[in-house]
Formats: structure tokens, C-alpha cells, sequence
């Protein structure tokens, strides 16, 4: 067995022929199949914990990778890129629609756009329809430019 294994083999599994019963040093037990815990090429060392413990630490550098990236980005464009590629609206949106809400005052729809930490009215409109067509306009308008440069910068 290779000695960076976490397994200890306990027993014979009596109802998994091939398959034996191992504790793992992080105190689970499993039944895995002998010849995995044996075989030189990639043996199974842990009952899983081992892989979830690898891929901790290596999440833990992408995300700080991909934040670097990110806030980097931000920067250079002056917005906040992911929010602008996101199509779906936030958890706390009632439209269905990014940028257009109810307005209780005066009874109408109201879009905006949020650019460079601002928001931009849209208008209020007496339909849903025109409200969401305003904000779309906005968005090709503001955002569309943005998106084909940081395209063209990434060579896509």
C-alpha cells in the first residue's frame, strides 16, 4: 500500500466481492475495492476526504486568482464587468428585469442603468414592455461598447 494512504483495511466486504471495509484517518468507513487501494497508478488513498482537502486549498488560490483578475479588470474599464455580462436579475429583483422596477409614487414602471457606480434614469413608463425596451436600448448604448473592447483587449 502506498504510504501516503489514509486507509486502513478492517475487513473483507461480505457483500461486495473484490471490495474491502477501510477506515479513513479522518475516522469514516468505506468499502472500496482492492484492487484501486492497491494498484500503482493513482491508488485510492482516503475515503474522499483527502481530494476535498486538495481541492480547498487549490479553490481558495483560484478564487484569489480570479479576483485579482477581476478587480483588475474592473479597474481598467472603471465598472464592474461581472454584473454587466449577467443576464439573470438579482435574487431580490420582483420585474424579472434588471433595471426595471415598480414604482409605487407614481404608479409606473421605472428603468435605469447603473454605470461607473452611477444610475442613470431611464424614465418611468405606463408599460412593463417600453420600460424593458428602454433598458435594453441602455444597455447596448453603455454596455455594448465596454464588451467589444474587453473583448478585443482578450484577442476574442
Amino acid at each position: 500500500m502506498d504510504e501516503r494512504s489514509r486507509l486502513t483495511i478492517i475487513g473483507k466486504d461480505i457483500h461486495r466481492p473484490g471490495y474491502v471495509i477501510c477506515q479513513c484517518e479522518c475516522g469514516r468507513v468505506k468499502s472500496i475495492r482492492k484492487s484501486n487501494i492497491t494498484k500503482k497508478l493513482k491508488p485510492t488513498l482516503s475515503c474522499g476526504c483527502l481530494q476535498k482537502e486538495v481541492m480547498r486549498v487549490r479553490g481558495r488560490e483560484v478564487i484569489g486568482e480570479n479576483s485579482k483578475r477581476q478587480i483588475a479588470q474592473n479597474i481598467k474599464y472603471h465598472t464592474n464587468l461581472q454584473v454587466i455580462r449577467e443576464e439573470k436579475p438579482p435574487k431580490h429583483n420582483t420585474s424579472g428585469v434588471k433595471g426595471v422596477t415598480w414604482d409605487k409614487e407614481t404608479r409606473k414602471w421605472y428603468a435605469y442603468i447603473s454605470l461607473h457606480r452611477k444610475r442613470i434614469s431611464l424614465g418611468r413608463f405606463k408599460d412593463f414592455e417600453d420600460a424593458v425596451k428602454a433598458r435594453k436600448a441602455a444597455e447596448d448604448e453603455y454596455f455594448l461598447p465596454i464588451l467589444e473592447e474587453v473583448a478585443r483587449d482578450n484577442g476574442k
